[in-house]
């Protein structure tokens, strides 16, 4: 997939090095980082993990790439109760590249490929979940994308 901040692929075919624009990047409201975790890095960037809580879930984050690991109940409360609760402009999402579709992420707990697939939710992203660790990976951004998508909203 070609990234709009430059005309490198987001992901090297080569080296399968991840490039990121930081610039672009916009941090989730409400993460609280708690304490890092030693001994496990994030499964893009390879970056320190650090353990957090958002909206009273514990999650797990990366505050290089800005992924967010969160259990799959957790997520579809975030998502219900932040799409729910926004106020702001929604942003027209942008199609996926279904080369994003072959991007592997590996479960930071269990250390098995995580499953890839399209959100069937408002918004277009891909996310990745690990069956046996109930665990939902969202690449930096995603998560703002999907409250931010026009669709139907819950009410609050």
């Amino acid at each position: 997939m070609k990234a709009e901040f430059s005309d490198l692929p987001i992901v090297c075919p080569h080296c399968t090095h991840r490039n990121v624009d930081l610039s672009r990047m916009v941090p989730v409201d409400g993460l609280e980082p708690v304490y890092p975790l030693e001994g496990e890095s994030c499964p893009r960037c390879e970056s320190e993990f650090w353990a957090g809580v958002l909206d009273g879930a514990p999650i797990k984050f990366c505050k290089v790439c800005q992924g967010i690991l969160i259990s799959h109940g957790d997520f579809g409360t975030l998502i219900r109760t932040r799409r729910a609760d926004f106020h702001g402009r929604e942003m027209k999402p942008k199609p996926f590249q279904p080369e994003e579709l072959k991007e592997r992420c590996i479960c930071p707990d269990c250390h098995q490929v995580m499953e890839c697939y399209p959100y069937y939710g408002p918004g277009n992203a891909i996310i990745d979940s690990c069956e046996n660790c109930d665990w939902v990976w969202l690449d930096g951004s995603e998560l703002n994308c999907l409250i931010a998508s026009p669709g139907l909203r819950p009410v609050s």
